[in-house]
């Protein structure tokens, strides 16, 4: 489980590269950056490719996933790990949610807003955002819709720039499906 905490936490912190090189962007470039059709969200060229995260994000969720569940998966296949003697594989449960309770709020990730004002976040903010990370894939967010700040938060308040209506459209309407499902699309 701390390998998998730990390696959620590196690929927290290189998504922080991801958004701030997007938010850069935007700083030189405010055109609206163009968003491909279908699964070539995914795979494309040009600044989409270059800016967004829908990959990471993918992978991140996924990352999510497996971090959250590893005391309940010790739990279903309790056979398949050793157990220190004397405890019931409830006790082990609970020690391994504890661990990670206290491992996710300790972990911390910096951002920068929009207005170059820093924000950190703990590793189990991240996590308690994941759902909403499902849309914090367009470059044409800022950067504290990308880290799902909530709406009307002091961490949201310095947020100026949303992407398109249609995009948005299509990412909630279209895409997320792929998102929440943790299926990846296939090529049409």
């Amino acid at each position: 489980m701390a390998d998998g905490i730990t390696s959620l936490h590196e690929q927290v912190k290189t998504r922080v590269t991801s958004v701030e090189n997007g938010r850069k962007y935007q700083e030189k470039q405010p055109a609206e950056i163009g968003m491909p059709n279908g699964a070539s969200i995914f795979e494309t060229s040009g600044p989409w490719e270059d800016y967004s995260t829908p990959a990471r994000d993918f992978r991140l969720l996924i990352a999510i996933d497996v971090v959250r569940g590893y005391p309940d998966r010790v739990v279903r296949r309790a056979t398949h790990y050793a157990m220190p003697n004397g405890k019931r594989v409830e006790d082990v449960r609970s020690e391994l949610q504890a661990v990670l309770a206290s491992e996710l709020a300790s972990r911390k990730i910096t951002y920068t807003r929009s207005d170059g004002s820093p924000w950190t976040l703990s590793l189990k903010e991240v996590l308690d955002r994941a759902v909403d990370y499902e849309m914090a894939y367009n470059p044409n967010d800022c950067a504290e819709l990308r880290w799902a700040a909530p709406e009307n938060s002091q961490e949201a308040s310095t947020c100026r720039r949303h992407a398109p209506q249609a995009q948005r459209a299509k990412m909630a309407s279209e895409y997320r499906t792929w998102f929440r499902e943790r299926h990846w699309p296939t090529k049409s």
